[in-house]
């Protein structure tokens, strides 16, 4: 399943798995709540308080909830620009 959303940033970080695979780690402020995603490294660099656009995929978890895996994110103002 897919979800979008808009939310501010409050973090943006890049890191590398010990199988030297590069992934993102955002935390997002949705609704006055925080939230925080983990995706692939090719998602970009944001800064505090950007606004963003994001596509998360959710996969069910077997006698638990769902966890989400983050697949894409863009700056909204340099989206509208184009």
């Amino acid at each position: 399943m897919f979800l979008s959303g808009k939310g501010r940033v409050i973090s943006s970080g890049h890191f590398n798995t010990k199988n030297n695979k590069k992934m993102s780690v955002l935390t997002v402020q949705i609704n006055g709540e925080i939230h925080k995603f983990f995706g692939s490294g090719k998602v970009p660099q944001f800064n505090f308080g950007d606004m963003i656009e994001f596509l998360l995929i959710a996969q069910k978890q077997e006698g638990q909830g769902y966890t989400f895996y983050l697949a894409k994110a863009e700056e909204i103002s340099k989206k509208t620009e184009q």
